[in-house]
């Protein structure tokens, strides 16, 4: 059920107003983690120790230099999860992306890592429900947790309304972000209204050309980064709130941050045939069950955006992860 933006807090307004449900945000939960990896986080530093347990990257395809994680590879061999089976549609009919080649000259020499996100990166749905905290047979409060986790939802959503155009075009969900480019005449926005453009179906060109335009905001807006849309007290907010479930997830999110550094370090290769050294940079790609907007949303609250890019985060919330995994074997395979 959609939202209504009328009880969505402000970011200082912590009990005031009923909690939202973002049913329509949060991703399914991923199994529960195992108590090793709890183990691991709270007593090890070690990115190395942690990322067999934690992540478990299996390669695809062997001439792919693909790697998937442990859920996405259940996905793709087992049909775990309902995106398998949805229509590849939305409602402006069939999803249909261009998906260019990376023009590379190494490319057939790094690694793409794909990752999920929701109870894999980060913590939100076990946070919300008290399964992280229960997990732990009464060590961690399950009532700070959950407090933790409706105020995430409360940022979640006020952002994605406020600055991504979410209230919008929800019922316009794409898997990627470049979905409608081909339709963007690059026209000046600095004075467009996008209040009273009438953005709605049927679907023609000049609704698609109003996605465009928004869908172009929304990737600059990205790659600015939260620290240019939000003022001061509202950035001392949402650090503190990382601060706080970090800590409460004995270093959950940070860890993984480490990993996806350790993930993206440059390599320098010696090719054969010649004396010339090449740098070739991994790449870290998010394949999300979540639908695209909020998704990005946590890649930016969860201080992801700078291990993943905008062309680096899909939506398989319309298309099925397999869908998502054919286009991003195309789109890095080698010549």
């Amino acid at each position: 059920m959609k939202q209504s933006r009328d009880s969505i807090p402000r970011w200082d307004d912590a009990t005031s107003r009923p909690e939202p449900d973002m049913a329509d945000v949060c991703e399914p939960s991923a199994a529960e983690s195992e108590p090793e990896i709890k183990k691991l986080r709270k007593d090890s530093n070690s990115v190395t120790e942690i990322a067999p347990l934690l992540y478990n990257n299996v390669p695809i395809m062997k001439d792919t230099n693909v790697l998937l994680d442990r859920p996405h590879m259940d996905t793709l061999l087992h049909g775990i999860g309902k995106e398998c089976f949805t229509n590849h549609s939305n409602a402006f009919g069939e999803h249909t992306m261009v998906v260019p080649k990376e023009d590379n000259k190494t490319n057939d020499n790094r690694t793409v890592y794909i990752w999920d996100m929701d109870e894999t990166l980060i913590l939100l749905k076990s946070l919300l429900n008290g399964k992280y905290a229960e997990s732990f047979n009464g060590s961690k409060d399950v009532q700070h947790g959950i407090k933790i986790g409706r105020r995430w939802e409360r940022h979640i959503l006020q952002i994605c309304d406020e600055f991504f155009f979410y209230e919008q075009v929800e019922n316009f969900n794409e898997p990627h972000l470049d979905a409608w480019c081909e339709y963007d005449d690059h026209i000046d926005l600095s004075d467009y209204d996008f209040n009273k453009d009438a953005l709605a179906q049927p679907c023609d060109d000049v609704n698609r050309r109003k996605l465009a335009y928004r869908y172009r905001c929304i990737r600059n807006k990205f790659s600015q980064g939260l620290h240019k849309l939000l003022d001061n007290e509202q950035i001392q907010i949402w650090q503190d709130l990382y601060d706080v479930t970090d800590a409460y997830t004995d270093g959950w999110l940070s860890a993984g941050k480490v990993f996806l550094e350790e993930c993206l370090r440059t390599h320098t290769i010696s090719r054969q045939m010649t004396e010339d050294q090449s740098a070739v940079k991994n790449v870290n790609v998010l394949v999300t069950s979540g639908t695209l907007i909020p998704s990005l949303v946590k890649c930016l609250l969860f201080r992801l955006d700078g291990l993943f890019t905008y062309e680096n985060v899909y939506s398989s919330w319309d298309v099925g992860k397999l869908q998502c995994f054919l286009w991003i074997k195309k789109r890095f395979e080698g010549p």
